[in-house]
């Protein structure tokens, strides 16, 4: 069986007797557990771990469960509609963020509390056990309104952050005593914060794009909060071209300082974005697109190869390590549009998983579901979070099993 799905006291004595067992280890309270994990730049893309630790054992499978959302029906209850993004800071202390509100767990995602009412929460990470960064997007008269949020308390409290200067949502990243946000295809609308915050830059990409809309920062490229400051860090960015003959994606290895252009393969279609975006090291990354398609580099942009899905769902989330381990999520649920075969699919394959760069793919999580973020800290503790997409919505925490 792939994933197990439980409900109410049962799914959680299930899942609270696996985490007692020798693949999680025991989740007692300790000093380390408010640490972050010991791999270099803390919870990022491309975490870095020995490679043994992601020896192949057996598939993957998920324990399936939500935030705790209610009812839905005729306007009663409490309904949790969707999530759009979740990040753990160690083993136990996590947020996840969507339509349904923004959520805290201390417990390793079996249970969720509430910080954020329902709203238009976009990307939430963390950058201590105890502090927050929070993007929201709400739509006025037509226009977007987008807020950055940070709390150091848990949650409890919150102040905002660039106040009135953000155009749009596109992406939100945090390391070390970095903090990245992009607008989208807003021009020009990009910041970056080298003290935690305290002071922010515009980010101009040189004049190579106008507008960011997705970023990768590896891990395994040490960033000035490290122990060696100054060293300059890899940075990938796909967004708004200034131009037609230009590429639409653009590289930095010192930070951000200086940028260049990243070559894409000749037959990449003019005016195509991709859906998601993850560079498990400085030199190998990957784009995920609509039809299933996968581009894979190895060798930090210079060329591409096809690693395509054997479907035709849309990407939507990737998360992968440098052995060449991970996971893909695809777009997953009915179709609304059409009567006649409105569960036709509804029930196909949602994750896939690969050990090989992406050669073969073995589906791992199947049926209505639709992850739309992972998350991870190391090859045995990755988190997914994404939708039930049924007539109501619910949202949706998967929590990988060994």
């Amino acid at each position: 069986m792939r994933y197990m799905v439980l409900s109410g006291p049962a799914r959680l004595a299930s899942l609270g007797l696996l985490l007692c067992t020798a693949s999680w280890g025991v989740l007692t309270v300790t000093a380390a557990e408010n640490r972050p994990p010991a791999v270099p730049g803390g919870q990022w893309q491309g975490a870095s771990y020995p490679r043994a630790a992601a020896d192949r054992v057996q598939p993957a499978r998920f324990f399936v469960t939500d935030t705790g959302g209610s009812g839905g029906g005729f306007g009663r209850g409490d309904p949790h509609h969707h999530l759009a993004s979740i990040d753990f800071w160690n083993r136990r202390i996590g947020c996840a963020c969507g339509g349904g509100g923004a959520f805290r767990s201390g417990d390793g995602g079996l249970s969720w509390t509430r910080m954020k009412p329902p709203g238009g929460w976009s990307h939430v990470r963390m950058t201590g056990p105890q502090e927050i960064w929070l993007l929201e997007t709400i739509w006025v008269d037509r226009k977007a309104v987008v807020r950055l949020w940070h709390s150091t308390d848990a949650g409890q409290s919150w102040q905002e952050a660039l106040p009135g200067r953000l155009a749009g949502g596109a992406c939100l990243y945090c390391r070390g005593n970095e903090r990245w946000v992009f607008s989208g295809r807003a021009d020009n609308v990009n910041f970056a914060s080298s003290d935690g915050g305290t002071s922010w830059r515009r980010i101009d990409f040189g004049g190579l794009l106008y507008g960011g809309t997705h970023l990768a920062i590896p891990a395994d490229a040490l960033t000035d909060a490290d122990p060696q400051p100054n060293g300059g860090f890899v940075v990938y960015a796909f967004g708004h071209r200034t131009g037609p003959n230009r590429s639409p994606m653009v590289k930095s290895t010192d930070g951000g300082r200086t940028w260049k252009h990243v070559s894409l393969p000749p037959d990449f279609p003019a005016g195509s974005f991709p859906t998601a975006m993850y560079f498990a090291t400085s030199w190998k990354g990957w784009m995920g697109f609509a039809g299933g398609r996968m581009l894979f580099t190895r060798d930090g942009g210079r060329t591409w190869q096809q690693r395509n899905l054997p479907t035709n769902q849309t990407v939507t989330a990737i998360w992968m390590d440098q052995t060449g381990h991970g996971f893909v999520a695809v777009a997953n649920g009915p179709n609304w549009g059409s009567a006649n075969d409105l569960y036709v699919g509804a029930f196909r394959d949602a994750v896939f998983e690969t050990w090989d760069d992406g050669r073969t793919w073995e589906p791992v999580l199947s049926g209505l579901k639709q992850i739309n973020a992972f998350c991870a800290i190391d090859a045995d503790h990755v988190w997914g979070a994404g939708l039930s997409p049924t007539n109501v919505p619910n949202d949706l925490i998967a929590i990988r099993t060994r």
